[in-house]
């Protein structure tokens, strides 16, 4: 469990704008995610492939799917020159508003799953006086020390520091379609990326997996 100073990474040199600490571990969540009515408080981003709310692959819960199958098609298709602002291999989730920095310590849970033959990138974003990534990771089916995640939902806490305010959220993936050459008829070999129950709450995670990363580039 993270505890104390030593949980925040020193990524600024602005003083401090919210100084009381929560030290008690992250229980109930401020950002409740329900889908279908408030969207688990994110938004595709214009200009990137959008998720879609639908039911996930155990038909249990509803999440946010992208189908890269549809993206790479969608790109193949166009007859003529791609728009040059639109991001044909690439998708980014928004936070709808900024969350309040009633105290310095608040932890982020979700859920993400990643599908198929297409290698895909994720990074999350934490934006409030400058940008800042705090998670990132990786699927690439060729490494057999990938194909564990292959079709697994996978949870994950990361740690916040809010000590410089209220925030935004990005999460970013980028995937490769490839050339229309490499499939033919097999748009669903590249598989998905889903999303679900996408909380944040105030408190110390009790398992965080923050890291230090680098911004993707835009």
């Amino acid at each position: 469990m993270f505890s104390g100073e030593n949980q925040y990474h020193h990524l600024y040199d602005h003083p401090a704008l919210v100084t009381q600490r929560l030290n008690l571990p992250y229980t109930q969540s401020v950002w409740r995610c329900d889908i279908q009515k408030n969207n688990c408080f994110l938004r595709s981003k214009h200009n990137f492939v959008p998720f879609k709310q639908q039911f996930d692959f155990e038909g249990e819960e509803v999440a946010l799917v992208l189908n890269i199958g549809d993206a790479a098609r969608k790109r193949h298709s166009l007859k003529r020159r791609p728009n040059p602002v639109y991001a044909y291999s690439a998708s980014r989730l928004e936070s709808t508003s900024y969350f309040l920095a009633q105290y310095a310590d608040a932890c982020i849970e979700f859920s993400f799953y990643w599908s198929g033959n297409a290698k895909k990138h994720m990074h999350i974003l934490q934006r409030n006086q400058e940008d800042v990534c705090i998670y990132s990771a990786a699927y690439d089916p060729a490494d057999p020390n990938f194909r564990s995640s292959n079709g697994v939902w996978q949870d994950v806490q990361l740690q916040l520091d809010l000590r410089y305010g209220a925030a935004k959220f990005w999460i970013e993936y980028q995937f490769d379609i490839g050339e229309k050459r490499d499939y033919y008829d097999s748009y669903s070999d590249l598989g998905f990326i889903a999303i679900r129950n996408f909380t944040i709450g105030y408190g110390v995670c009790q398992n965080s997996k923050s890291e230090e990363c680098d911004v993707p580039s835009s």
